[in-house]
């Protein structure tokens, strides 16, 4: 028997994706945060 709680952190890893395909989109969205931080302030200028 286990605790609801453990339940569904159990059902949460389980539906959880891997570690790597859970870490690029991070990556990939804050190399395009950069590429708009970078881009925005020459467009504001022009």
């Amino acid at each position: 028997y286990r605790s609801k709680a453990e339940r569904m952190r159990s059902e949460e890893e389980n539906n959880s994706p891997p570690i790597s395909s859970y870490y690029r989109p991070q990556q990939s969205s804050q190399k395009k945060l950069k590429i708009q931080k970078n881009s925005s302030p020459v467009a504001d200028k022009n």
